[in-house]
């Protein structure tokens, strides 16, 4: 009886001319192997277009019309005949381009529980766009929606739980497709503690000590170290900071006899200080009163015009509080015009302002203040743009990339003195987008990926990423396969696990923090290939997965190269790489043009895929039904499950006749077998003999044979095209009679 139809047929449409239909598993005959096969024809023609042949319950098929009406029906056959599935008629969708990744996805606003996440649109795709945000949470094995999805581009994120790592990435969705982008990651802040517990008294206050316990903060991240705040007299506000602990009790000491103090506690924690307790006021140590000691360190300030300020050094001993009262005599004085001020020198401009610093006069009665001259560079016209009582001033408003003549003149209450040395600074240009990369190449060729290389870009703007790109050849847009983040010093960050940054030193830091390890001098970071690389200022190379302080290196070969995949196979693409920064995108590289090679071509002794057992199936179907040089025909079906994903594989390119070895096998014997083309070695072969068998380098067993095929238990098998069927070799290894299996039958997998 044959295998009882297949049901549950489903068809769905990955692009406007691709399909994939799925089924449930017929019912074979008893022991039996059943092979499904897909037909379709445009709807009502019942013209049958033949599909792939597949032992599982899926298939792929390409080529299709779009916005076309089709029918589809799958055939089950085993050894027993045939059964057809019910039709169905599906329409395929109208013709588009699905939509790229999309661009800048960040995080912003973090805090202990909640962020905002951004991006920009794809650059390739059909409008409109719709977004869904995915998040992966502590713990999670995998992705999950927080959001409906939406048209705006950007989310914000609640419900979070402080200082957890969590993951983002962004699902585009259009009418042809959908796209999902890559992740970023960030640590949300920890929680501030609440404030303490008003403190107590433990037991009685001593004469320089004070015994003091609380109740904890209700809230905040741990650890959360506590710090008693003191201020005597009582009730003067004038606290300072005392002991600290991670305990809820601690004594103060060093505290005078016979005073009044108030305490307070703060707690705090890697996010911050909590609002002080409430007050414990009034607590008198014990003892007698103490007369204070003679301050000491009087020191008088800068003077003003009315006033001059003073300070000292409060008494040693005595007990609080204890007042100071401030004598002084008038002593008569020459009023003095300053003379000039030396060592005017500019400090690091910007694009709009110079910062500038002076020595003041050696001469003149206080207060001197200073008058800011400025003038284009070498015209010898000052004007006056700002005025400073201290030695320091930023001229501000000024134009990029000009240069300027600056001069100080000081003055007081009797004149104006000497215009100083003119000093001469220059504005720093305004910032531009990157330079093209210096050079592109594209490699490494697979039937679904090539690696694209490049060097940084020799002139332009500061470097902050850079976009790889590509695009079918025929097509007339890219897409950016990915966006490689870059970091200078004080320029851009990197949101991988922490936010990661060069401080202007060239230390990296994690989160503010400098990181585990770091060399000194570091120039530029980048997070590519799942690695962190970083270059110092001799141009050496080392890169480490995380924050963990294992720098692997030197090297002096740069990390620029990035592995674009998803790619069709025998398909030409273009690839360009772009700079980035927060200017915009520089100019592209010249298009490097590959083409991908074919999926299904078959390297001798490695194990196949799918795409390859399909294309193996065809060929030996086109093989068997071919006349031998032999005149005989093979005449019989093809069984391509007798090739399974997995196996090993040496085989006769279809229809032609072989010219040399094409690869061995060994098996579980330790026997070596090979495929090759005819030979007299043996006592009478034909000339016209193909596929013939050598064990060991010797040849055993000439004829039509299209393929050796080594098993998981490590047993040989041959097809053998003529006779049109299996032959075990492994019992003619050891001298036995060869064992045949005629075809059509179970074959050697089964």
């Amino acid at each position: 009886m044959a295998p009882t139809p297949p049901t549950g047929l489903v068809v769905t449409f990955p692009s406007a001319t691709r399909a994939v239909l799925t089924w449930k598993a017929s019912v074979a005959s008893k022991g039996a192997f059943v092979l499904y096969r897909v037909l379709y024809a445009i709807a009502s023609t019942k013209t049958w277009a033949l599909g792939p042949l597949t032992t599982g319950l899926s298939a792929p098929l390409t080529g299709l019309h779009p916005k076309t009406k089709y029918d589809f029906i799958v055939e089950a056959s085993d050894v027993m005949g045939t059964s057809v599935s019910a039709i169905i008629q599906v329409t395929t969708p109208a013709a588009g381009t699905p939509p790229g990744s999309v661009q800048n996805l960040t995080l912003s606003n973090v805090a202990a529980s909640g962020l905002t996440i951004s991006w920009n649109p794809p650059s390739s795709g059909d409008t409109p766009f719709t977004y869904q945000v995915q998040m992966l949470a502590p713990g999670a094995s995998s992705y999950a929606n927080v959001n409906l999805a939406t048209n705006q581009t950007s989310e914000n994120i609640s419900g979070l739980s402080p200082f957890s790592t969590y993951s983002f990435r962004v699902v585009t969705s259009n009418a042809t497709g959908n796209n999902t982008s890559g992740s970023v990651s960030t640590t949300t802040l920890a929680l501030i503690p609440s404030s303490p517990g008003v403190p107590t008294v433990t037991g009685s206050a001593g004469q320089t000590t004070v015994a003091l316990s609380w109740p904890a903060s209700a809230t905040g991240s741990q650890p959360i170290t506590y710090q008693v705040f003191l201020a005597t007299p009582s009730g003067s506000g004038n606290f300072t900071g005392g002991p600290t602990t991670t305990s809820l009790s601690t004594t103060v000491t060093g505290l005078q006899p016979a005073t009044s103090y108030d305490f307070e506690i703060v707690a705090s924690n890697s996010a911050g200080s909590s609002q002080p307790s409430g007050l414990l006021s009034n607590v008198v140590t014990s003892g007698v009163s103490v007369a204070p000691s003679t301050p000491t360190n009087l020191t008088a300030g800068t003077p003003g015009p009315t006033s001059i300020p003073f300070t000292w050094s409060q008494s040693a001993t005595g007990t609080p509080p204890v007042s100071y009262v401030l004598q002084y005599r008038v002593t008569p004085t020459t009023l003095v015009t300053p003379n000039g001020v030396t060592g005017l020198t500019s400090g690091t401009p910007t694009t709009t302002t110079i910062p500038l610093t002076w020595t003041a006069p050696s001469v003149g009665t206080l207060p001197i203040s200073y008058n800011i001259m400025q003038s284009p560079h070498g015209a010898n016209s000052f004007s006056l743009v700002g005025n400073s009582s201290v030695a320091n001033f930023t001229v501000t408003g000024l134009t990029p990339a000009t240069q300027y003549d600056f001069e100080i003149v000081p003055t007081n209450q009797v004149g104006t003195g000497p215009a100083s040395a003119i000093a001469t600074a220059t504005t720093a240009s305004a910032a531009t987008v990157p330079g093209t990369p210096a050079a592109i190449s594209a490699g490494s060729p697979t039937s679904s990926s090539v690696t694209v290389t490049w060097a940084q870009p020799a002139s332009g703007g500061v470097v902050q990423g850079y976009q790889v790109l590509f695009k079918l050849t025929t097509a007339s847009s890219y897409t950016n396969f990915i966006t490689v983040p870059v970091c200078t010093p004080g320029n851009g960050s990197i949101i991988q696990n922490g936010t990661w940054t060069i401080s202007t030193g060239g230390v990296i830091q994690v989160n503010g923090v400098p990181a585990v390890g770091v060399p000194a001098n570091v120039v530029q970071l980048t997070f590519i290939n799942g690695l962190f690389w970083q270059e110092n200022a001799s141009g050496n190379w080392y890169s480490e997965a995380g924050n963990t302080g294992n720098w692997a290196g030197p090297t002096t070969t740069p990390p620029w190269s990035m592995t674009v995949t998803g790619l069709s196979s025998s398909t030409a693409y273009d690839f360009e790489v772009a700079a980035v920064n927060n200017v915009g995108v520089g100019a592209p590289t010249a298009p490097a043009v590959v083409t991908t090679t074919s999926s299904t071509i078959l390297t001798d002794g490695v194990a196949l895929t799918q795409d390859q057992v399909n294309a193996i199936a065809s060929a030996i179907e086109t093989q068997q039904s071919a006349e031998v040089p032999g005149g005989e025909t093979f005449g019989h079906a093809p069984y391509p499950q007798n090739f399974l994903i997995g196996d090993t594989i040496i085989a006769t390119a279809a229809g032609v006749q072989m010219t040399g070895n094409v690869g061995s096998l060994v098996d579980k014997d330790n026997n070596t077998w090979t495929l090759v083309a005819g030979t007299t070695a043996d006592s009478n072969p034909p000339a016209w003999w193909w596929g013939g068998i050598a064990l060991n380098g010797v040849l055993q067993w000439g004829g039509y044979n299209i393929a050796i095929r080594l098993l998981n238990d490590g047993t040989v098998w041959v097809e053998e095209a003529k006779q049109g069927g299996w032959w075990s070799l492994t019992a003619f290894n050891e001298g036995a009679t060869k064992v045949y299996v005629p075809d059509p039958g179970p074959g050697p997998n089964n």
